[in-house]
């Protein structure tokens, strides 16, 4: 994670309009456009968001699951797997752990406090907890790679994962995720209008990753 050093902003207006008490509400990414992206991005940052849950996002996940029993990992605030009633997990390390506390407060990023709904499980642990036919996940890091100097500890082992079930989709980007060992097996890359991450509003690098074991 690089260090976010942002121009502080008045969030008073674009609270009113897309926050639900602490829940960031799913919207249609048009309403996000109407302000400018530091205002959008120091929203992002001091919730801990990663992902926009847009109304387009929540759509398309809902058309790529279908009827598979699935769940999200890494789910944070959890809004996205909520919305489409699915269980939400995390491993909770921003809350729990020592050290990836003191390494958020050093990146000067906050960290999530993780609504009751959450249930506190490891990514490998909720897969094999909940048996999922499909795994949601957005933005989520992989282990920490020596090849390619990426990742970190406290990652997702996304090989062993995709390996358990049928169906992984992650939301990300291009760029941020492009060490993810996965990447270099078969999968399918989806850009849509509407897909907001912290690379940006309308960045095109912005990418929903699916792999399907067949």
């Amino acid at each position: 994670m690089n260090i976010e050093i942002l121009d502080k902003v008045d969030l008073s207006s674009i609270r009113k309009e897309v926050m639900n008490g602490r829940f960031i509400r799913v919207l249609p990414a048009d309403v996000w456009r109407r302000y400018d992206w530091n205002t959008v991005r120091q929203l992002m940052h001091e919730t801990g968001t990663y992902v926009l849950p847009t109304q387009e996002l929540i759509d398309y996940l809902k058309s790529e699951i279908g009827d598979m029993r699935a769940i999200e990992i890494g789910a944070g605030n959890g809004v996205v797997g909520r919305t489409l009633g699915i269980p939400i997990t995390d491993s909770c390390l921003q809350r729990d752990n020592k050290r990836v506390r003191q390494y958020y407060a050093m990146c000067g990023q906050p960290v999530i406090d993780y609504p009751k709904d959450i249930i506190k499980a490891e990514a490998m642990s909720a897969v094999v907890r909940f048996r999922p036919e499909c795994v949601v996940g957005c933005y989520c890091t992989h282990k920490w790679d020596d090849k390619t100097q990426s990742g970190n500890d406290w990652g997702i082992d996304f090989e062993r994962l995709l390996s358990s079930v049928k169906k992984l989709i992650l939301v990300g980007n291009l760029i941020t995720h492009m060490h993810n060992p996965i990447m270099k097996k078969p999968h399918v890359e989806e850009k849509f209008p509407g897909l907001i991450t912290r690379a940006g509003i309308d960045e095109v690098t912005n990418c929903v990753f699916i792999w399907e074991n067949r």
